[in-house]
């Protein structure tokens, strides 16, 4: 056997093929790259999708927290609205129920309280011209006031020639016009029965227990006087006084009380009627004050 067939066959077949294994090396490592790197780039775009949904679900709730409050703020607005709407409709139905009172009470007088209906009349087309306007009501309220004065006025001249007697004490068998002219007597002025229009006791607005109902008596010329007591027109019971006034109208009534209430308050020493109109004087020299209605009360100071 020749030795030199041996040696390039031979030679080239053992050696190993180290191109075809490092290029399956290179292939292996470049696949094993990819597949690192593909999980890699899933894992953030879903965690960049997961921060911009969160975002955008926060701003939702904040946009739904924001629009519930506002939407709350405006219930209340209206509540606020409606509620103010439904107090200014009740008092002008208040109102407008007055002046129909008033009307109905004028309805019972002369001439004189056809005009006044005219001009309540009058007022009440002009509220309901005016429900628009909220200055409207000091306006209506300042015409009911000014109709009520003088539907007092004229009731208190109705009255002018009264007297009313209080603190007389009450008998089943009592003769009214018989004590009229004995009070009158004590008193030193002439009565007769034929002075007294009609006398009749009446029941108050508020009853108090144990308290004898006034007694009205009008007089066709008007006569005042104080100072008379049960003794001394031989009443039973003992000793009582007995008050005699002006018949003066309940809003003046009232008007009295606060007036003597507000003097007291201010040392005026004098408080009283004349005419039916209610007059003070703060001392002898001081000029006196004619009250008229309760805003009057401001002049006592």
């Amino acid at each position: 056997m020749k030795p030199e067939s041996l040696s390039s066959s031979s030679l080239h077949s053992s050696q190993p093929d180290v191109s075809s294994e490092h290029d399956s090396d290179q292939k292996s490592d470049t696949v094993n790259v990819r597949k690192r790197k593909q999980p890699d780039l899933d894992t953030n775009i879903t965690k960049a999708l997961d921060t911009f949904m969160a975002n955008m679900q926060k701003s939702l709730n904040d946009f739904k927290t924001d629009v519930k409050a506002d939407l709350n703020s405006l219930r209340l607005d209206y509540a606020e609205i409606k509620n103010s709407l439904e107090t200014t409709n009740t008092k002008q139905n208040e109102l407008s129920q007055t002046l129909s009172e008033v009307r109905t009470s004028l309805d019972f007088f002369s001439d004189r309280q056809d005009k006044l209906e005219k001009r309540v009349e009058s007022a009440e087309k002009y509220i309901d011209t005016q429900k628009k306007g909220a200055h409207s009501f000091l306006d209506v309220k300042k015409s009911v006031i000014e109709l009520q004065l003088q539907l007092n006025d004229y009731q208190q001249r109705e009255r002018i020639n009264n007297l009313e007697i209080t603190g007389l004490p009450e008998h089943a068998a009592e003769n009214l016009m018989d004590i009229m002219i004995a009070i009158a007597k004590i008193s030193g002025v002439t009565l007769s029965k034929d002075d007294i229009e009609h006398v009749n006791r009446v029941k108050p607005r508020q009853t108090v227990e144990g308290r004898p109902r006034a007694v009205i008596a009008k007089l066709k010329k008007r006569s005042k006087n104080r100072g008379i007591t049960t003794e001394d027109i031989e009443l039973p019971g003992g000793r009582k006084p007995i008050y005699i006034n002006e018949h003066l109208t309940p809003v003046n009534k009232a008007l009295l009380k606060k007036t003597r209430d507000a003097a007291a308050d201010k040392h005026y020493e004098f408080v009283w009627t004349k005419n039916c109109q209610i007059l003070a004087r703060k001392n002898q020299g001081a000029p006196a004050l004619h009250l008229r209605t309760e805003e009057d009360l401001r002049k006592i100071r």
